[in-house]
């Protein structure tokens, strides 16, 4: 594009110059007449044909100027750009990385939350165990309660049994009045209350016997139905401490990994005050590239300035290819009538010599014509390639990677966002700001608070994750930024020459 501006530029201004040759040529014919000298008309166009040399010598002095002017501001840009488009490279190959070492991290986040994965139902299992010792401790105290009052029943038997001693010993005394009473007056029944004393001796040891071992029975049965109970309850008790014990060491178990998880967190917030040490490096990059930017823009105005110049000469070059097509016609006649006056003079010996003077005015003239045309193809030349193609190539593939690492980083978060989602997911958790907690039931207390501070941590862990994508979004944001600014400065070298 700007070698046909400047081709145009340099063909107007010839065509410019010559045209002015032209009018004189014209004029100075018209007021001379066919009686004017041809030696006359040929100095008239040797001086015309010297001041378009002067003239083309001119334009070519000014396009070298601003041919050198402009190349220096090409050198001076893409030398400031290249190295802050590798410093914006560099920056965005070291946020690739460390996005890589916080995704193995999170893969083994994700490896130790999968193993945690079936916590929800064994909490859920050793509620339904604890609701149903509850249960069972309930109907043992139900069944001990009952125990309690055949005891006191037993008792409330013993204590009639104890009156009933004491009423016969009562009676035993007052047997023993009336017999010695008898004794006195009644000898003769004397032996009839000794048997009637002896058969109520053998009656009442015999309900005595009777009575007791009924007791003793029945006390050795409920002792032997309490041991069986006590021996159960007791087993059950031995399961139901083995349990807890299993559920202590579980959540030791669980504490150790959450301190791992703890552990892991604490490296990404590292990893994520490290991304934004680097945001604010780039941010002070960019700065320094959008100053760089309008520079660019200030040299481009001038360039532009230039750049009109330039197009304005070429325009006048341009216009001057119909007047040296013109003079080219002008001297082939003059050839021509030359040829035809020499032929008709021959004879004469100073004919002979204003025809060798014309005629080496005639073979300098058109050397002038050829040089001047060997020049304007030498400043078309000189036009091209002003910009550098390997600075163009470098340009363009340092916005290349910056694309596909920008790509390479959005994929990146996507994932990260995905995975945690599926961990949620997995473990059942609530989404991130609910507030709905259910009440433990009596037992469960310490599972329910394990539960509540495992997913504690879960939140905070996935809150890190969060601020760790914000910090890459971020990053993203400051390579887009950079990215923009290297097509700025590849536009800004494209219009340059």
């Amino acid at each position: 594009m700007l070698k046909y501006i400047l081709d145009n530029r340099i063909k107007f201004i010839l065509l410019f110059a010559m045209l002015g040759i032209f009018l004189v040529f014209t004029t100075s014919q018209a007021q001379s007449g066919d009686g004017q000298n041809v030696n006359e008309k040929i100095e008239r166009l040797g001086k015309a044909v010297g001041e378009l040399e002067a003239l083309v010598k001119s334009l070519e002095l000014d396009f070298q100027k601003t041919v050198g002017v402009t190349q220096g501001d090409v050198a001076e840009t893409s030398e400031g750009l290249v190295p802050r488009l590798l410093a914006a490279e560099s920056v965005s190959k070291d946020l690739g990385s460390e996005l890589k070492k916080a995704n193995l991290r999170l893969a083994q986040v994700e490896a130790t939350q999968k193993k945690l994965s079936k916590l929800p139902q064994l909490n859920i299992e050793l509620k339904n165990t604890v609701s149903t010792f509850g249960n069972q401790i309930r109907t043992n105290e139900q069944a001990v309660a009952q125990l309690q009052q055949s005891i006191a029943k037993l008792s409330d038997s013993q204590m009639q049994v104890i009156n009933l001693q004491s009423t016969v010993s009562t009676l035993s005394r007052r047997l023993d009045t009336i017999e010695s009473t008898l004794n006195v007056g009644q000898q003769s029944l004397k032996s009839q209350a000794d048997g009637a004393l002896a058969m109520l001796k053998a009656q009442t040891d015999l309900a005595l016997k009777s009575l007791q071992t009924q007791n003793d029975k029945y006390i050795t049965n409920f002792q032997s139905g309490l041991k069986t109970t006590l021996k159960d309850v007791q087993e059950k008790n031995n399961s139901t401490l083995k349990t807890l014990n299993q559920v202590q060491s579980y959540q030791t178990d669980l504490t150790n990994r959450l301190s791992t998880i703890d552990s892991q967190i604490k490296g990404l917030q590292d990893s994520v005050a490290a991304l934004a040490l680097r945001q604010e490096q780039g941010e002070s990059t960019v700065l320094e590239l959008r100053t760089h930017v309008e520079d660019l823009s200030a040299r481009s105005e001038k360039v532009e300035s230039h750049l009109s110049q330039l197009q304005d000469m070429v325009t006048q070059i341009s216009g001057l290819q119909p007047v040296v097509a013109s003079l080219q016609d002008q001297i082939n006649r003059l050839s021509t009538k030359l040829d035809q006056q020499i032929a008709s003079t021959q004879q004469g010996s100073v004919a002979q010599s204003q025809f060798s003077t014309v005629q080496t005015q005639v073979v300098d003239l058109r050397e002038r014509l050829a040089a001047l045309q060997n020049k304007i193809e030498d400043m078309q030349k000189a036009s091209q390639g002003s910009v550098s193609e390997q600075r163009i190539a470098r340009l363009q593939e340092a916005v290349g990677q910056i694309l596909i690492e920008s790509q390479a980083n959005k994929i990146q978060i996507n994932q990260l966002d995905a995975k945690l989602t599926a961990l949620r997911t997995e473990l059942k958790l609530p989404p991130t700001g609910s507030t709905m907690q259910p009440t433990p039931p009596m037992g469960t207390q310490p599972t329910v608070n394990l539960s509540e501070d495992l997913e504690q941590r879960l939140k905070k862990a996935e809150q890190t994750a969060k601020d760790a994508k914000a910090a890459v979004d971020t990053a993203n944001t400051i390579a887009i930024i950079a990215l923009l600014a290297g097509l700025a400065g590849i536009a800004i070298g494209l219009l340059l020459p």
